[in-house]
């Protein structure tokens, strides 16, 4: 070997040993990054390996006017890999662990993002809620509980395309109980959808959120009848949550301090039991009150209490009006509060009747 050779030689040496010595400061640092730079311009860049064409037909294109052809890439691969193979080689050992550190962070980083998506897609706990056949339950009565299919046929007649559900929770003889389903909107779009049943199965409150909203956020909604409100709540968890929260007049005294003539009328006189078609006198705190006979029809006006039994919402006294013949009873009520301001008006049979807070009877007609 010449005395150049010999002189390039150990000048190789020396720059490796300080190229991929473990730095001590930030002065090692950067004289090892110093040599690594210099060791590479020392070193001719690898060439890429050879890649074999494949015999073109005769009269076929020359290989520079195929953008699709696949050596082409093979080619560009290699030479890509040669370059990132030559500048391993020539880096610092910082340079080459601080790249094991990225690759290791983007691995990290790569699972990280994939949890998400997993997480983002997956279906919420509560939703297993709508898997399998709920078993049936019976009511205080004894009756079968019908509130899943009531509701589901309200829903299918205003055009609503179920999904999944509707699934109701809460014991069949209380009001009022939460019902939740899912409901089809767009190719791109389900919602989650929410409300309470109340008087057994009249669907009501209804409020819906989409499915990515619900994954984080839940369900949540309200009714307000004027005596009550109720909030209600469904968790991505599954778990339900309902609350009554009584507004008005509970007891006697208080609807009495609402000043309702009507009510003075059915406190006065109630009119005897025998003297009415129907016996109101279970549940009745003051009356009944019969306010017109015609045709054999009876109007009778009373002050109910809330029965239990039949799942009415809340705890407070409600105004009726039943409307009633020797082939038939019907009629409805409403809360002290709402018929202190508008009374109530009843359809029973085609007769229709408003009772006013006056007391005065109004037939209305169809």
């Amino acid at each position: 070997m010449s005395e150049q050779g010999e002189l390039d030689a150990a000048r190789r040496r020396e720059l490796e040993r300080r190229a991929f010595a473990r730095p001590r400061d930030e002065a090692s640092v950067a004289d090892a990054a110093v040599a690594a730079a210099e060791l590479a311009a020392l070193r001719p860049p690898a060439p890429p390996p050879s890649v074999a064409r494949p015999a073109r037909p005769p009269g076929g294109p020359p290989a520079e006017d195929d953008p699709d052809d696949p050596d082409d890439e093979r080619t560009w691969l290699a030479a890509a890999s040669a370059v990132v193979l030559a500048r391993l080689r020539s880096s610092s050992r910082s340079e080459r662990r601080d790249a094991a550190i990225g690759a290791g962070a983007l691995v990290i980083l790569t699972g990280i993002l994939v949890a998400a998506h997993i997480a983002l897609t997956a279906p919420p706990p509560a939703f297993a809620d709508f898997e399998g056949d709920q078993p049936p339950q019976r009511d205080a009565t004894g009756q079968w509980d019908l509130a899943d299919e009531t509701v589901r046929t309200q829903l299918e007649g205003r055009g609503i395309d179920i999904v999944s559900g509707p699934v109701v929770f809460g014991e069949p003889s209380r009001d009022p109980r939460l019902i939740v389903y899912r409901q089809w909107v767009s190719e791109s779009i389900v919602e989650v959808c929410g409300g309470i049943v109340v008087d057994g199965a009249f669907f009501t409150a209804e409020t819906c959120t989409s499915d990515e909203v619900f994954r984080s956020e839940g369900l949540e909604g309200a009714y307000d009848d004027g005596a009550f409100s109720v909030e209600f709540s469904w968790s991505p968890e599954g778990t339900p949550s309902l609350e009554v929260l009584q507004q008005g007049a509970v007891t006697l005294d208080e609807v009495r301090a609402l000043g309702i003539l009507a009510l003075a009328a059915l406190e006065a006189d109630p009119t005897p039991a025998d003297a009415l078609i129907w016996n109101y006198a279970p549940d009745t705190i003051a009356g009944p009150l019969l306010l017109a006979e015609i045709d054999g029809v009876q109007y009778v006006g009373l002050l109910s209490a809330d029965d239990d039994s039949i799942g009415r919402l809340g705890d407070a006294p409600t105004f009726c009006l039943w409307i009633a013949d020797r082939e038939s009873n019907g009629g409805g009520c409403t809360t002290a509060e709402r018929f202190a301001v508008e009374g109530i008006e009843v359809l029973s049979d085609g007769v229709r009747a408003r009772w006013l807070p006056s007391g005065e009877l109004v037939r209305v007609e169809p």
